[in-house]
């Protein structure tokens, strides 16, 4: 796991982010995105090694894709994830901007 998500549980919803799916994906929709996202990474694809998070891209590898496939199949962590899941951008945010302010965390979760 990387360790910058684990220092905050809204940030273990990294598996989601890290195989570009939602907690509505079925166990099939996980497999079938670890599958197809290692095929990118071993063709070279563009934007296989790129995977975007609420604080910006990180890279990613076979490593990573298998070890967040291993926490979406498994029940109690997957719930974890699904928990604190937040979308990798915010509604109506670029997909280029790279850095969330806390302003516009406070704006999304309805803090004054």
């Amino acid at each position: 796991m990387i360790p910058a998500f684990s220092k905050n549980p809204v940030l273990s919803a990294w598996p989601f982010w890290v195989l570009e799916l939602t907690p509505s994906a079925s166990l099939n929709d996980v497999n079938r995105a670890a599958r197809e996202l290692t095929g990118k990474l071993a063709l070279q694809m563009a934007g296989a090694g790129e995977f975007t998070t609420p604080a910006g891209a990180f890279e990613r590898d076979e490593f990573l894709i298998r070890e967040a496939q291993a926490v979406l199949i498994d029940p109690e962590r997957r719930l974890l994830a699904e928990f604190w899941y937040v979308p990798p951008t915010l509604p109506g945010e670029e997909q280029e901007k790279p850095q969330v302010t806390a302003a516009q965390w406070r704006a999304y979760f309805g803090v004054a």
